[in-house]
C-alpha cells in the first residue's frame, strides 16, 4: 500500500512538471492515472449571412467598408414648435478612417427616400441607391479625426416640423476606396449633432439648440460573397459556427481537470475592427445543422466572452465544465449535440473572423485538448 501511494505521488509530480498544470487532484475521486488527449472535430457547419438591424450601432459608417458600400440614415423629430428656422449646421464627428484615403473625398446629403425606423430598418428593406435629391454636400479630410460640417437648408428643416414630411436624410459618398465612420448617438460625446439657430414667434431674440438624433442607423450594399470553407463568426451579416466532439473514448468516471478548444485564425478571410469581435459559446440541446434553428441552451455561456483582435493567430475557449458534463452520461442529463459559436453583439461594428474547418491542415483544424483522470481500481 506504501508503494502504491508514493509511485501515484511519483506520477503526479512528473506530470505537473511536464504537462499543463490541470487542477489539483486532492479528492478520493480524482487520484489517479493522468491522461491527455486532442480531439479533431468531427462535424463543423457554418450558417449566414443573416442580415441584421444596425440601429444600435456604436458607429454610422460612410463609404467602402469590407468591399460592401455603406450609407448613414439620420431623422430629427425634435424640432422647435412655432419658430423660424434661421439657420442648420449638421456636424458629424468623424472616428477614424476605416480605409486610409489618401485624398479628400466628399460626402453628400440626400433627402431620404423612405421613413425608417432606428430599430426596424435594415439592408432588406432599405433600397440601396434609392436616394436622388441631394440636398448639402461636405468633405471629408484626410485627418484620423476631425468634425464634418454640413450647412442645411432652413427651408428644408423647417419642414421637419410636419412628421409626415420628415422622412430623414441619407448621408453617402460616390468615392472608391474609402471610408469613415461617425459617432452614432449610442455614445452621447460623439453623437451627430443638428445645431439649430431659430426664433420663436413670440421673441425678437434668435436662439439656438443643439439637436441629436431621434433616428440613426446605417445600411450597406451587398458585396461579393466570402469564400466557402472557414468557419465564419460575424457581425453586420451575421454567421455562426457549430462543431462536435466524439468523446465516447473517455471513461465515464473520468474527472476533467481542463478542457480547451483551441481554435486557428484564417487571417487571409477575416475582417477585423480595431477593436475585434467578442464571441461566446453555447451548448446545444438537439442535433440539428443549421445554426440559426438548433436548438441552443441558453441559460449559461460555456465560456466567458472571447475577444479576437486583429493580429491574433488563436482563439481558447475553455469547456471544462460542459465536457466533464458531456462524459459523465451515467449521472449528467446534458447530451453531446455539440457547441455553437457567434458574435456577443450583431449590430456592433464591422467584424468577421474565419477559422479554420475540419478540412484544413492537421494544425490549423478545430482541436479540443482535455487533460483528465482515471480513479485507480476499485477492486
Amino acid at each position: 500500500m506504501i508503494k502504491k501511494s508514493i509511485f501515484l505521488f511519483f506520477l503526479v509530480l512528473l506530470f505537473s512538471c511536464t504537462e499543463k498544470t490541470p487542477l489539483p487532484l486532492t479528492t478520493d475521486e480524482n487520484v489517479g492515472e493522468i491522461k491527455t488527449v486532442s480531439y479533431v472535430a468531427s462535424e463543423s457547419y457554418t450558417g449566414g449571412p443573416v442580415i441584421v438591424n444596425t440601429g444600435l450601432s456604436r458607429y454610422l459608417y460612410v463609404g467602402e467598408v469590407d468591399a460592401k458600400k455603406c450609407a448613414a440614415l439620420l431623422r430629427f423629430d425634435n424640432i422647435p414648435d412655432s419658430s423660424e428656422i434661421i439657420s442648420a449646421q449638421l456636424e458629424l464627428i468623424a472616428n477614424d478612417s476605416i480605409i486610409v484615403n489618401e485624398m479628400p473625398f466628399d460626402v453628400v446629403i440626400y433627402k431620404s427616400p423612405q421613413h425608417f425606423e432606428s430599430l426596424e430598418v435594415t439592408s432588406e428593406n432599405f433600397s440601396w441607391n434609392s436616394w436622388t435629391e441631394e440636398m448639402s454636400r461636405a468633405t471629408v479630410t484626410t485627418a484620423d479625426t476631425d468634425t464634418v460640417v454640413f450647412d442645411i437648408d432652413k427651408d428644408w428643416v423647417e419642414t421637419w416640423k410636419d412628421s409626415l414630411d420628415n422622412t430623414g436624410l441619407v448621408i453617402a459618398t460616390d468615392a472608391i476606396g474609402v471610408a469613415r465612420r461617425f459617432g452614432s448617438t449610442s455614445i452621447a460625446s460623439v453623437s451627430p449633432v443638428l445645431n439649430l439657430v431659430f426664433r420663436l414667434e413670440s421673441s425678437t431674440e434668435n436662439d439656438t439648440v443643439l439637436l441629436v438624433p431621434t433616428a440613426d442607423a446605417f445600411i450597406y450594399q451587398q458585396g461579393p460573397e466570402i469564400p466557402t470553407g472557414p468557419l465564419y463568426l460575424s457581425t453586420i451579416d451575421e454567421y455562426r459556427s457549430i462543431l462536435r466532439f466524439n468523446l465516447t473514448s473517455i471513461p465515464d468516471n473520468a474527472t476533467i481537470n481542463e478542457a480547451e478548444l483551441f481554435l486557428t485564425v484564417d487571417s487571409v478571410n477575416s475582417f477585423l475592427s480595431p477593436e475585434g469581435i467578442i464571441i461566446n459559446s453555447y451548448r446545444l440541446e438537439d442535433a440539428g445543422n443549421d445554426p440559426f434553428t438548433v436548438a441552443i441552451d441558453s441559460a449559461f455561456s460555456l465560456d466567458s466572452d472571447i475577444v479576437i483582435i486583429p493580429g491574433n493567430q488563436t482563439a481558447v475557449v475553455d469547456l471544462s465544465f460542459i465536457v466533464q458534463q458531456w462524459t459523465r452520461q451515467d449521472t449528467s442529463s446534458y447530451d453531446n449535440y455539440g457547441l455553437i459559436l457567434f458574435p456577443r453583439v450583431k449590430y456592433n461594428i464591422f467584424s468577421r473572423v474565419a477559422f479554420y474547418n475540419t478540412d484544413a491542415e492537421i494544425d490549423k483544424v478545430p482541436k479540443l485538448t482535455i487533460h483528465y483522470t482515471i480513479p485507480p481500481s476499485q477492486e
